[in-house]
C-alpha cells in the first residue's frame, strides 16, 4: 500500500482551547485527538472500504514493557473490534540504542535532530505537554525559542480562560513555565538554584507512562 498520511487540521493550542483543557503529564487531548483518533479512523477503513486485517506494530523497547500491556489492552477493547499489536523491539530485545544504530548505519537514515540535541524523543519539536522538568530544562538550555513559544502558549491558554492552570505541577499545584523559567532555569548556576532544581527533580513522577488513550 502507499504510504497514507492523515491529519486533523488542528494544533495542539486549536485542541486544548476546543476542550478548554491545557494538555499536562498526566492527560494530552492533543495526542489522544490528533494520533490515537486519526489511527483509528483509518484503521477501520482499511477493514470497511478495503478489506484488511490491520497489524499494528510498535518500536518499543524491553524497558518499556508496561507501554506494550496498555496497548495491547486498548487496541483489544476499545473502542472497536480487536486488533493485533506486535512489538519487535520486544520480542527481539533490542533496546533504543541498538534500533538507533540499525537505522542510522545499516538504512542510512537519519535520526531526527532531537536525539542529538540531547532528548529522549522527538515529540512536536519539544513542545511536548508530557515532559517534565528534565526535558523543558533541556529545552531552555538547547532550544531556547521553543521553549518560548510554549510559555507564551501556557500564557495565552491561562488568560483566555482566566484559569490558574499549567503544564507543569509543584507540590500538587499549578507550576507555569514561566515561574520555571525565572526562579530556577536562569540562574541554575547558582548554588542555591542548583539544590532547588535537585529538589524539584526528586519530587517528579518519572513513571507516567507515555501512552495516550483514546476514550
Amino acid at each position: 500500500m502507499e504510504i497514507t498520511e492523515r491529519i486533523d487540521g488542528r494544533t495542539p493550542e486549536e485542541v486544548f482551547y476546543d476542550y478548554r483543557f491545557l494538555g499536562n503529564s498526566r492527560l494530552a487531548k492533543c495526542s489522544e485527538e490528533l494520533k490515537v483518533y486519526q489511527t483509528i479512523i483509518f484503521l477501520e477503513e482499511l477493514r470497511d472500504l478495503h478489506n484488511l486485517e490491520p497489524i499494528l506494530y510498535f518500536g518499543i523497547g524491553p524497558h518499556e514493557a508496561h507501554r506494550a500491556d496498555n496497548l495491547k489492552e486498548f487496541y483489544a477493547h476499545n473502542p472497536i473490534e480487536p486488533i493485533e499489536t506486535r512489538f519487535p523491539m520486544i520480542e527481539t530485545f533490542k533496546y533504543d540504542r541498538d534500533i538507533k544504530s540499525i537505522i542510522e548505519n545499516e538504512w542510512g537514515i537519519k535520526l531526527p535532530r532531537m536525539y542529538h540535541l540531547g532528548f529522549s524523543h522527538a515529540n512536536c519539536a519539544g513542545r511536548c505537554v508530557r515532559g517534565g522538568y528534565q526535558h523543558y530544562k533541556q529545552l531552555f538550555q538547547v532550544w531556547p525559542h521553543q521553549y518560548q513559544k510554549q510559555e507564551d502558549m501556557e500564557e495565552r491558554f491561562r488568560q483566555h480562560f482566566q484559569k490558574n492552570v499549567s503544564i507543569l505541577k509543584k507540590d500538587g499545584r499549578p507550576y507555569t513555565l514561566k515561574e520555571y523559567r525565572e526562579q530556577i532555569l536562569e540562574k541554575l548556576d547558582e548554588g542555591q538554584m542548583q539544590k532547588e532544581y535537585r529538589e524539584l527533580l526528586e519530587k517528579e513522577d518519572s513513571h507516567i507512562p507515555c501512552v495516550c488513550t483514546f476514550a
